[in-house]
């Protein structure tokens, strides 16, 4: 862990928790305040709100019943003069209404009060105005639907409409009734216990137009309209609209005037209003900054000695970060940059043109393995020396991995690189003396050009490493990276990714060559083959050797042991002929240790005679651990098993491990077949093989037949089985049966 970032964290952490309880306290200290503000308005709202909701709901009774009696009125032919005592006694009598209209679905006077103009003159631009939507929306409410407020020249005064629709038996909209109450004589808005020394009050619509304000504003409610529509309290109010419908009382901070205000909102649904109160809070603030100020200068206080202890604790880690982070960035061994360094250091070199070389050194686990770790440690370190002694001015030397380095250097000519590359080889080849001893060790180096190879910095170590991989072939050189050798790789690992395919879905099968004795068919051989969809036929050497190196030979072995028996005992019971049955063996599933114990369990499955059977090994079986095989082969001899080396003579046979085999079989190599009757000396090899195998009591097998005068030469050299194209090709198990078939026939 990071001390140096862990302290600091801790002091931010120290300093969060300060600022918590800081303003835990003040807000203690705040809400204190707040909450006995808040109390207060919000029994100013909640009393303002029973008012305010009992005068619309008186309003509405009345207005319905002066409209409803003035249209029997108009129905019945009666002078308008009765509608219109009726309205005047309504205000009369009400003492809130101020004037009272009646108008038509188009918007024309009916009937009005006596205090308003009777004719339709002055209402001629009525669809023009704010008031024509306000009116269509009685149309769709059986509520009392209140307008904007706003200054009427008639009644010389503020007044807010309420509008009512009269229905028809059906509920049908027949008219319009507006009530108009004015803001200067109701009661309601008049009455001083509403307000308190710093209050804002205010009745706002839901589209932010202020019904009522309180102390009335300066410049009338058609101009402060336009100011309060936009205004942070109108946000404020949509902000609320969530929790509206419930008609709790709700708290808020707003800003407006160049004023911040606390205030409470309680939303009033029947009437579609937010009844506000706001106090400014300066008021509020200035009682509470005197204990603030204590509290702010204690807070400092506290945080300036928490500072200076911090300080001192980073201080004194800083020398042991230092050191930390040279150790991270560096080999321990070595003092190399290491991995994590060069990957940082990607970023200054993106910019320049330069070469990568891989320096993997050869067979050093043979070094460890010998001589000790020790010692492989030191010889490490004495070649770092002599590499960073060569590397170039303006390079970077890192140690990759254990035996592998990386040396980026700027980019010159390639004959240039060339010449440095051997003389690092030249370096690094000469003697280490380590004490009392010497080693000798090569190197492979590979060598990727940014941005020739790839203009993408990432893969550029990617690309040494492939042409590094291609320098090993051979070792003791360098290879120039080229893009062959990467489509080569691709190519390489698509191939062991159908290989894997393959296995997991049994893709492989089994097709047999028969071995003819004294021209008769004797045995057959079991060869392995694989077909892939996007490959094509893949020979078995390929994909067994590849099998081995990537380690699935076991499984592929036992998945082929298994289809073999399984399909030659099928071919015995469908053809009626008992045949030899000869199975090739891999030198890697022969040493696994549950070979046999494999190879018996699937002879018990099949029901199969193990004298029928001849396991075929090659030649590197011999230079395996001897006594091992020897065990293995004598255990298989007890179970049966006839065995069988193939390809003798092309590898590491030696007459004093032959004769210690109990081997029933020597198959012949094709190599010799196919040029002994022009080569003498193969000719020489194949009599000797053949006399071996005579004194041994061992069958000599001849594989690779192809031609007549192959088999006569063959014959006359000892050789009892032949097996080839001569004969016949490889085939598929029902091919076989049917040839089989026909010839018994």
């Amino acid at each position: 862990m990071n001390k140096p970032k862990t302290v600091w964290t801790l002091h931010r952490v120290v300093v969060v928790i300060s600022v918590l309880l800081l303003t835990f306290i003040i807000q203690n200290l705040w809400q204190s305040t707040v909450n006995s503000t808040l109390q207060t308005q919000s029994t100013q709202v909640e009393l303002f709100s029973t008012s305010l909701s009992a005068l619309i709901d008186t309003e509405d009774r009345l207005l319905e019943v002066a409209g409803e009696q003035a249209i029997n009125n108009i129905e019945n032919g009666l002078p308008i003069e009765e509608s219109i005592k009726v309205f005047d006694g309504l205000i009369s009598e009400s003492g809130d209404l101020s004037a009272i209209r009646l108008m038509d679905l188009e918007g024309r006077s009916l009937v009005a009060s006596s205090n308003l103009p009777s004719s339709n003159a002055h209402l001629a631009n009525f669809k023009t105005t704010p008031l024509w939507n306000n009116f269509l929306e009685t149309f769709d409410s059986h509520n009392l639907v209140i307008g904007r407020t706003y200054y009427s020249q008639n009644l010389q005064s503020d007044f807010i409409p309420f509008r009512k629709a009269i229905r028809n038996i059906q509920g049908e909209p027949v008219a319009v009734i507006t009530g108009a109450v004015s803001l200067d004589n109701t009661g309601l808005i008049t009455d001083s216990l509403l307000l308190g020394p710093h209050n804002v009050f205010k009745v706002v619509r839901n589209d932010g137009y202020p019904q009522i304000e309180l102390p009335t504003p300066k410049q009338g409610y058609m101009e402060k309209v336009k100011f309060t529509k936009s205004s942070v309290l109108t946000e404020n109010l949509k902000f609320l609209k969530a929790e509206r419908a419930n008609g709790a009382i709700q708290s808020f901070d707003v800003q407006f005037d160049g004023s911040t205000y606390l205030g409470v909102t309680k939303y009033l649904p029947k009437q579609q209003l937010w009844v506000v109160s706001q106090v400014a809070q300066d008021a509020i603030i200035a009682d509470f900054m005197p204990s603030l100020m204590v509290i702010i200068t204690v807070f400092f206080a506290l945080q300036w000695f928490i500072y200076a202890l911090i300080k001192r604790i980073y201080n004194s880690e800083k020398t042991r970060r230092q050191e930390l982070l040279y150790q991270a960035n560096h080999d321990f061994l070595t003092g190399l940059p290491n991995r994590y360094y060069s990957l940082k250091q990607q970023t200054p070199w993106r910019n320049k043109r330069f070469a990568l070389m891989y320096i993997d050194l050869d067979k050093f686990k043979v070094i460890n393995d010998t001589y000790g770790h020790i010692n492989g440690d030191k010889l490490l370190v004495e070649l770092a020396k002599r590499v960073n002694n060569l590397k170039p001015e303006n390079s970077l030397f890192t140690r990759e991995a254990g035996d592998e380095f990386l040396l980026v250097c700027e980019q010159s000519k390639i004959p240039d690189l060339e010449t440095f590359c051997r003389t690092l080889l030249d370096q690094i080849s000469l003697p280490y003396q380590l004490e009392t001893t010497e080693y000798l060790i090569s190197a492979s180096i590979g060598v990727a050009l940014y941005p020739q190879h790839t203009n993408q910095i990432d893969c550029v170590k990617r690309l040494a490493d492939i042409a590094v991989l291609k320098a090993k072939e051979q070792r003791n050189t360098y290879c120039l990276f080229s893009p062959d050798m990467e489509k080569e790789q691709q190519q390489e690992a698509r191939f062991e990714q159908r290989l894997r395919a393959a296995l997991a879905s049994e893709s492989f099968h089994i097709e047999f060559q028969p071995q003819y004795r004294d021209g008769q068919i004797w045995g057959i051989e079991a060869l392995a083959r694989w077909v892939d969809d996007e490959l094509g036929f893949v020979s078995p050497e390929k994909f067994i050797k590849v099998s081995e190196y990537i380690g699935i030979m076991p499984e592929l072995g036992k998945q082929l042991l298994s289809q073999a028996l399984h399909e030659s005992l099928r071919l015995q019971k469908s053809s009626g002929v008992n045949l030899q049955t000869s199975i090739n063996i891999s030198i890697i599933q022969f040493m696994q240790d549950d070979f046999i114990s494999q190879l018996t369990e699937l002879m018990e499955s099949n029901l199969f005679d193990p004298s029928a059977i001849t396991l075929e090994l090659t030649e590197s079986v011999l230079i395996e651990d001897l006594p091992a095989v020897l065990s293995k082969c004598q255990a298989l001899k007890a179970l049966g098993f006839e065995l069988s080396l193939d390809d003798f003579g092309t590898g590491y046979s030696s007459l004093n491990v032959l004769h210690q085999l109990p081997v029933d079989e020597l198959k012949i190599d094709r190599s010799f077949i196919s040029h002994f009757l022009e080569d003498p000396r193969c000719y020489s090899l194949i009599k000797s093989i053949a006399c071996i195998g005579d004194g041994l009591n061992m069958r000599i097998v001849a594989e690779g037949v192809e031609e007549k005068r192959q088999v006569e030469g063959i014959s006359q050299l000892g050789a009892h089985v032949m097996q080839g194209y001569y004969y016949a090709k490889p085939q598929s198990v029902d091919s076989l049966i049917k040839q089989l078939k026909e010839k018994a026939a």
